[in-house]
């Protein structure tokens, strides 16, 4: 049976967070950027947490790692993060790293970047393409928001226990038009019709990396 949604509800006028239908105070960590590509380098830091009392990591999940290839999604990494999660008594708060990532796209999947022509790069004031993957071009948030709902779907199903209690998405953006660029209607939906159990959204407070 699965546990109820997180939640985050008002309380004395005050937002608390709700997990298992009860309040729930986060002792976290938060992972280095690129800590979470492999077993050998991720799993440790679990129990690691673990033995310095957090009962929370917020770590990175990367849309290259989700979507190798367009329409084609891994989540064997994602269910490794849960698996790793649960065996050290921790809940997640998955950071998505995208399109975006303080304003670079190293995060993104090799077939968006190797495409600027359909993926189009942002332009500096002199007209020429930099680092960052342009804010108002449809195909790329379009990839990117069906990733995520991939990611959400997958969840739905797989995370009954409610391992993922927030996540985050448009990181560290840094571009002028990002937001109105990613934020579609569907990842707008965090009701609990929409399933996954992120659906309490916040930005989690930046604690310190493990490492």
């Amino acid at each position: 049976m699965a546990m109820p949604l997180p939640q985050i509800v008002q309380v004395n006028g005050r937002p608390q967070l709700q997990v298992d239908g009860r309040p729930f105070l986060i002792l976290g960590l938060q992972w280095d950027c690129d800590s979470c590509f492999s077993r050998a380098e991720m799993n440790p830091l679990f129990a690691h947490a673990a033995r310095m009392g957090a009962n929370t990591a917020a770590l990175p999940l990367y849309w290259r790692e989700i979507e190798p290839e367009p329409g084609v999604y891994d989540f064997d990494m994602l269910d490794e993060r849960l698996a790793q999660a649960r065996a050290n008594g921790l809940r997640l708060v998955l950071l998505w790293f995208a399109t975006w990532k303080n304003a670079c796209s190293f995060y993104a999947p090799d077939y968006i970047k190797q495409d600027p022509k359909t993926y189009r790069l942002a332009q500096d004031a002199g007209s020429q393409p930099t680092v960052s993957l342009c804010p108002t071009c449809a195909a790329t948030w379009e990839r990117d928001n069906a990733a995520l709902q991939a990611v959400m779907a997958h969840l739905a199903e797989y995370d009954a226990e409610r391992t993922v209690i927030l996540s985050k998405w448009r990181t560290n953006r840094a571009s002028w038009a990002a937001t109105a660029a990613i934020a579609t209607p569907a990842t707008r939906n965090t009701s609990p019709a929409a399933g996954p159990s992120a659906m309490a959204t916040r930005r989690p407070k930046r604690s310190a990396s493990p490492r």
